[in-house]
């Protein structure tokens, strides 16, 4: 993730909080988001931002979003590629995701997908063609003859 995604997604799940510590200057390009966030909380927790502010970033999408790609990426190869070539009735929203749906998607992988992680924006999924009728495929077989 670019590093000023990383430094916005933060300055997002610290909300009000996040003028009080200099979030450019913590993160660093050559570590994940992950980890990135781990020593931005630490630092605010050592300034004297308040617990609850901290805290609720595990309530926040961006939480759920984080854990749901640590869990994706643990799945075996065979499931990820099943998976990538399906596309699920029910899509969740990343930018909106609950602890209900995160749950939901956990405990049914293939059967849900969540949009940034292993839905439409990882995986180029096929998409649907529509069939042709005999006389657009007779209009097509003449204009190759």
């Amino acid at each position: 993730m670019k590093k000023s995604l990383q430094v916005r997604n933060i300055k997002k799940a610290l909300g009000s909080k996040a003028d009080l510590i200099d979030v450019e200057s913590l993160v660093d390009s050559r570590l994940s988001y992950s980890e990135n966030k781990r020593i931005v909380l630490k630092k605010a927790k050592s300034r004297g931002v308040s617990k609850s502010s901290t805290n609720s970033f595990k309530g926040s999408s961006l939480f759920y979003e984080d854990k749901a790609r640590k869990l994706n990426s643990l799945r075996s190869k065979r499931s990820l590629s099943l998976d990538g070539t399906r596309t699920a009735k029910r899509t969740f929203k990343s930018k909106l995701l609950t602890k209900q749906q995160f749950n939901t998607w956990k405990k049914n992988k293939n059967r849900y997908d969540i949009d940034t992680v292993d839905g439409y924006g990882t995986y180029n999924k096929p998409v649907r063609q529509k069939r042709l009728t005999r006389r657009q495929v007779e209009y097509i077989e003449d204009d190759i003859l």
